[in-house]
């Protein structure tokens, strides 16, 4: 939905019209219209990354194997 209306304040965002807002039960974004492809392709990435992971857990694998943080222990321990 678009509405068309001056821009706003809504706390200490300025909201302009065409801007994407976006909330979920963490909160609210706003996403300024020149950065919308930039950001979406970015969230995009993001749950692209977070189902390969999601994929290695069901694997079997590991947090402190999928991150690497089983050989930082293994250096830490070395030591």
């Amino acid at each position: 939905m678009e509405l068309r209306w001056p821009a706003k304040q809504c706390g200490h965002v300025t909201v302009r019209p065409g801007d994407l807002i976006v909330g979920d039960c963490d909160g609210v974004v706003v996403i300024p219209r020149e950065q919308e492809d930039e950001v979406i392709d970015k969230a995009r990435a993001k749950f692209e990354k977070e189902e390969h992971i999601v994929e290695m857990l069901k694997a079997g694998k590991t947090t402190l194997e999928i991150y690497g943080f089983d050989k930082l222990i293994e250096k830490l321990e070395a030591i």
